[in-house]
């Protein structure tokens, strides 16, 4: 089967719908699959990233019109834009939801919801295939983690002000911000925290990791959550759905607008039981989540278009 995808962007750069997308597409490459990309911005030459071929961007959409032709099924963002319909005309064609957003659709043929909350917000007649974001234990697993309370994507959304705010309550624990690849960073920081730019291989984070804070305003699924449970790290994360869903019982759910809660998760943390519970929870849940169900109802659904 030949597989084309439209998109404003894409993997490797640090955006968590790109690498859901990708997680998705590299898995379907690995079965045999063709797999080709057609980003719709910026201006760089084609490259290959786990045989998924990505084109250039440097012929404007020229190359969209030619996996439009290309392609026996086309897959796009939901949030993709007229220009998208247009080109994919005539070919079956997918609109994949990774967040919020419109979530009526009338062009396509068949919507990829990245979660079950995110596929209850779905209305319409069009039918929807669940296939939640992919981690693979071998991109993600670390043997030694660190030590430090880290927050990935110093955003406001993300809850840049809660993880500074437990960094200010917490001045014997290290704390470790990473960068994110897209919203406003939040100015943040202190004595006892450490700020890196996004990293290519996760793994330089986990390793320098004890707990992850997740005190997002949202999440549809929540992918850093899941690739920190590969390595037993225990998740605190705000109570919202995709968090909900994707953490399962290993996840600590804390109160966003209540630092206390927190900065209470963090110390419980410190007695060495209490961990080693959290962290056995974790990798219990993430060895649920690394099945292959949902992989292979998408290609199933693939292949019946």
């Amino acid at each position: 089967m030949r597989i084309g995808a439209f998109m404003p962007g894409y993997a490797p750069t640090p955006i968590g719908a790109w690498l859901a997308t990708h997680g998705w597409l590299r898995e379907l490459a690995a079965r045999g699959h063709e797999v080709r990309v057609a980003p719709l911005t910026g201006r760089r030459p084609g490259y290959t990233l786990d045989d998924v071929r990505v084109e250039s961007t440097m012929q404007g959409t020229q190359q969209a019109h030619h996996v439009a032709e290309w392609a026996d099924v086309l897959l796009s963002p939901a949030d993709g834009n007229e220009l998208t319909t247009r080109i994919a005309a005539g070919t079956p064609h997918l609109r994949m939801v990774h967040g919020p957003g419109s979530m009526q659709f009338t062009d396509a043929d068949l919507i990829i919801a990245n979660s079950e909350s995110t596929a209850r917000m779905i209305t319409g007649t069009v039918p929807v295939v669940i296939c939640r974001p992919i981690t693979r234990a071998s991109d993600h697993r670390v043997e030694n983690t660190g030590g430090r309370v880290t927050l990935i994507n110093l955003t406001a959304q993300k809850g840049a002000h809660v993880w500074s705010a437990c960094a200010k309550a917490l001045p014997d624990h290290g704390f470790l911000g990473v960068h994110g690849g897209w919203g406003r960073r939040v100015a943040c920081g202190g004595s006892n925290t450490l700020i890196i730019d996004s990293q290519a291989d996760m793994r330089a984070v986990w390793a320098q990791t004890r707990i992850l804070l997740m005190p997002s305003e949202s999440e549809t699924w929540g992918m850093v959550g899941v690739e920190a449970l590969a390595s037993g790290i225990p998740v605190i994360a705000s109570n919202n759905p995709g968090s909900r869903e994707s953490l399962g019982d290993a996840g600590i759910f804390a109160n966003r607008s209540n630092i206390d809660d927190w900065v209470e998760a963090i110390r419980r943390l410190d007695d060495p039981a209490a961990y080693a519970d959290a962290s056995e929870r974790a990798l219990a849940r993430f060895a649920e989540l690394e099945a292959d169900t949902d992989i292979d109802a998408l290609e199933t659904a693939l292949m019946r278009l």
